[in-house]
């Protein structure tokens, strides 16, 4: 602590200050240690001391808790399994972990009932668990198989299923049902053709018991999920949809006096497809790219009751026409058309391999390029829209057939993104969802950039080819037991 004393016309204190600078500075100075005075001192510093000690070590309040850590799950649930649930249901993770089309369509009714599902179903709470722990093994730790966390919900969520699937009550409900979606889904994302055969056979056999079609109209997120999986297996494997509807209308969802016209090229596209009925779900498909779109732009979500059924209409027509187009042009369109939905449709978390899809569409692809005059603008877009979502959809970006004549034509004729991206945008493209992607495609594609980009996540190339996410061969997916189900009722 600093004193100020005053000083004279000379420059030194004056005699009264002097007295307390001399006794400032002799101040501890011949001091004993076992004084009275000395052992007074000590004792006040010690109780100052140990008061400054007491104030610091009192511990500050505790942050309040997570909000999941108040919900009541339907089981409880340990540290790890909590923080998978922090993760997937923070809202950046809900956003992003939603395929691209979901954040364009209003399905909030379904938000609720998972929530609702999570507090009073142990089955699904697992199943949850299991794709959460999937997704964490395989994205954070960058590992080739799930970890133990993933197989033992996975374990869990099966034991409790199936002892659910006998019971009358149980087997039919909306839970029970969507615990079986996600399986089907965790089953095609790993690759088990056999788990997802029978996934699938149990999910048509609940839905059948419900009501069929029916039923899943009146449910559009539900509806939305099961078009995804159902699309998927048939691009994987090449089969049968099951749950394609026993008949579908071929005119047009949308009257032609609304079809989009406004835009170059857009009312040409079409005259270069000979079958009508590919024509129809062409011209339905570019208008609702163009309701969506515009959806974006007004910050406006369409909902799922209206374009649900939109949407269906146009992937059943799609799958139903499979095997019965006989120009090559309009099966390389349906073919692409499939491409483009699915990929709309995907979970970006979750690698799908679609053999089916890929060996179509480079057949087609091959003798596109031995046919056609690429002269004709309208033509160019499509051959340019075709290149960029076949890129998209492969596993394996460096394909000869599609750095043949297809990409050498268009990069005559189109040199710049900005002139590619209005001719997509005359077919038809989300450019919420597209843009990103499409631009990489296309400076890899058509200006020479030697950097590799693919719309699905970036596989292991060391082996020239992208296999889907390894299976543990001895631990597989369990499959479902159905047989319970009596189907007679």
């Amino acid at each position: 602590m600093f004193e100020f004393v005053s000083i004279g016309p000379t420059g030194r204190a004056l005699p009264v200050d002097k007295l307390r600078i001399r006794s400032r500075a002799a101040r501890d100075k011949n001091k004993r240690a076992d004084s009275r005075r000395s052992r007074r001192e000590a004792k006040r510093l010690a109780l100052l001391h140990k008061e400054i000690v007491a104030c610091a070590s009192l511990s500050l309040p505790s942050p309040p808790p997570h909000d999941l850590q108040l919900v009541p799950f339907a089981e409880k649930i340990g540290g790890e399994s909590q923080q998978l649930l922090y993760k997937i249901f923070s809202f950046k993770t809900l956003e992003q972990g939603k395929p691209p089309l979901e954040r364009c369509i209003d399905f909030t009714l379904w938000d609720n009932a998972c929530f609702e599902w999570l507090q009073s179903d142990i089955a699904f709470l697992q199943s949850v668990l299991t794709s959460a722990a999937m997704v964490d093994d395989t994205n954070r730790l960058s590992k080739k198989q799930p970890g133990n966390k993933m197989w033992h919900h996975l374990n869990r969520t099966m034991n409790i299923l199936n002892s659910r699937l006998s019971n009358e009550v149980t087997h039919v409900q909306d839970s029970t049902l969507n615990v079986v979606l996600t399986l089907s889904i965790l089953a095609c994302a790993m690759g088990d053709h056999a788990a997802v055969r029978a996934h699938l056979s149990g999910l048509y056999r609940i839905v059948q018991l419900r009501g069929g079609i029916a039923f899943l109209l009146e449910r559009p997120m539900l509806h939305f999920r099961i078009n995804h999986i159902d699309l998927t297996w048939a691009m994987m494997s090449g089969e049968r949809p099951l749950f394609l509807p026993a008949f579908v209308s071929w005119a047009r969802v949308f009257p032609s006096n609304k079809q989009v016209v406004s835009r170059k090229n857009t009312s040409s596209a079409s005259r270069f497809m000979v079958d009508e009925r590919i024509v129809a779900v062409f011209q339905d498909m570019q208008h609702a790219v163009r309701l969506l779109n515009q959806g974006v732009k007004d910050k406006t979500r369409h909902t799922g009751e209206t374009f649900q059924p939109i949407l269906n209409s146009i992937q059943s027509r799609l799958l139903l026409l499979e095997g019965r187009i006989e120009d090559t042009f309009s099966e390389c369109m349906r073919l692409a058309m499939l491409a483009f939905l699915s990929h709309a449709m995907n979970f970006p978390s979750v690698q799908f391999r679609a053999t089916y899809l890929e060996t179509g569409l480079k057949y087609t692809c091959k003798l596109l390029g031995q046919d056609g005059d690429y002269k004709e603008d309208g033509r160019l877009a499509l051959e340019l829209w075709i290149a960029v979502i076949a890129a998209g959809s492969l596993s394996s970006f460096r394909d000869d057939w599609l750095t043949q004549r297809l990409v050498s034509t268009v990069r005559e004729h189109i040199p710049t993104w900005r002139d590619a991206k209005e001719r997509l945008l005359s077919v038809m493209w989300i450019e919420s969802i597209h843009d990103v992607p499409g631009e990489t495609i296309f400076r890899r594609l058509f200006q020479d950039d030697e950097r590799e980009f693919q719309l699905l996540p970036s596989p292991d190339r060391s082996s020239g080819a992208t296999p889907p996410l390894p299976t543990n061969e001895s631990r597989s997916v369990q499959h479902v037991e159905v047989q319970a189900i009596d189907l007679s009722n």
